[in-house]
């Protein structure tokens, strides 16, 4: 079944998107993105190399499978795999033929590809990619500001936490930004610093209303969610519960509207 699946991919490849083309590692095939229009993996397990799914557009609803379709999946088979050096330069490819317009690329699929190559240049890729963070966070900001993408503005978050780029403020920004399209991880990261006023001024009701939301998606959290939610919970006065559940009140509310 897997030499099937392969062999169809591979047809669908060869005869979707011919523009679509192997790019040199070791050089920026798309640019900088400062002239376009607005891998790593890190230690603690959290960076999303690869996001699972595509980010919602409003340009790509109606329209129907594209050759990329296939492309992106490649990409994501061999980054799901470990090989980051043959997803690179389809990611690659993505980014370049979306910015090209040499192929048709979905908004949601060029998003993440941005996201996937902007993860990648942070540290590189061994005997690949030299490590280019700043070209690296270009792609992530380029990502978050244009398509509005809530992966690219959790990694933006997560790198102003810490690091020569440190802001704490900017990083609570792009963090709510993510945590308000629900995306979880976001949302625990932006609850947790909000509760603690880690850098930031303390607003522990609020803090504990997104990790409230974090912890309690559809799918059960990561360990590391539920613990910070639960170190969160454990240690809230009582006053500081009530306005959390005000907030949650709030959110759902305004969901039903």
């Amino acid at each position: 079944m897997l030499r099937i699946a392969l062999g169809l991919i591979f047809w669908t490849l060869a005869m979707g998107i011919p523009s679509l083309r192997a790019q040199d590692a070791q050089g920026h095939p798309i640019g900088s993105p400062s002239q376009a229009p607005p891998v790593a993996w890190s230690d603690d397990g959290r960076t999303t190399i690869v996001p699972r799914t595509n980010t919602p557009a409003a340009k790509d609803i109606g329209e129907g499978p594209s050759p990329a379709d296939a492309w992106w999946k490649l990409g994501r088979m061999y980054a799901d795999r470990g090989d980051h050096a043959r997803a690179f330069p389809i990611f690659s490819d993505l980014v370049d033929s979306y910015r090209t317009g040499s192929g048709r690329v979905p908004a949601g699929i060029a998003a993440n590809s941005h996201v996937a190559l902007g993860v990648y240049y942070l540290k590189g890729i061994p005997g690949t990619l030299p490590a280019d963070p700043d070209f690296g966070y270009g792609l992530l900001e380029y990502a978050a500001s244009y398509f509005g993408d809530p992966n690219a503005q959790y990694e933006l978050g997560r790198l102003l936490l810490n690091g020569p780029r440190k802001n704490v403020i900017q990083a609570a920004r792009w963090l709510q930004a993510a945590a308000k399209k629900s995306h979880r991880p976001a949302q625990a990261l932006l609850g947790d610093i909000l509760f603690r006023g880690d850098g930031i001024s303390r607003q522990a009701g609020r803090g504990l209303f997104w990790l409230m939301l974090a912890n309690d998606g559809g799918d059960p959290p990561e360990a590391w969610i539920k613990d910070r939610y639960d170190s969160a919970l454990a240690q809230a006065t009582e006053g500081e519960r009530v306005l959390a559940y005000k907030h949650l009140e709030s959110w759902l509310r305004d969901q039903r509207q």
